[in-house]
């Protein structure tokens, strides 16, 4: 099924220490054919952090599917938990912490679809 993706089939690599995540990639070029947009899951360990980071050219949504944290966007500090969305816009610094006893789990989108997926797939794959 080209336009349907299973999370369960996602290909999931993990980011190296000090920032260590999974990414998982659920629709892009390769899955689902999508040429301007891609989206995934990102889950953070209790404790962990993502490197803080921008887009030069990409907005990025996240919304946030378990757990609790705090999300850097720009020079302001959200805190976060279930059901909140977090927009990114482009060439805004970004980050995620865990802040919680479990991990934190979210939903990534980006558009357009850049070279984010290319970077991801250099990570250790892990499933």
């Amino acid at each position: 099924m080209k336009n349907v993706v299973r999370a369960a089939d996602a290909e999931v690599y993990e980011a190296p220490e000090p920032y260590r995540r999974t990414l998982s990639i659920l629709i892009d070029k390769t899955k689902g054919g999508a040429e301007n947009i891609v989206m995934g899951l990102g889950e953070l360990k209790p404790g962990s952090k993502s490197s803080a980071h921008s887009h030069e050219n990409a907005e990025e949504v996240y919304w946030i599917l378990k757990g609790k944290g705090f999300a850097i966007v720009g020079s302001e500090e959200y805190e976060i938990s279930p059901d909140v969305a977090i927009f990114v816009p482009k060439k805004t610094l970004h980050q995620v912490r865990c802040a919680g006893s479990q991990p934190l789990s979210w939903i990534w989108v980006m558009a357009p679809a850049s070279d984010v997926p290319e970077s991801i797939r250099k990570l250790k794959r892990v499933r």
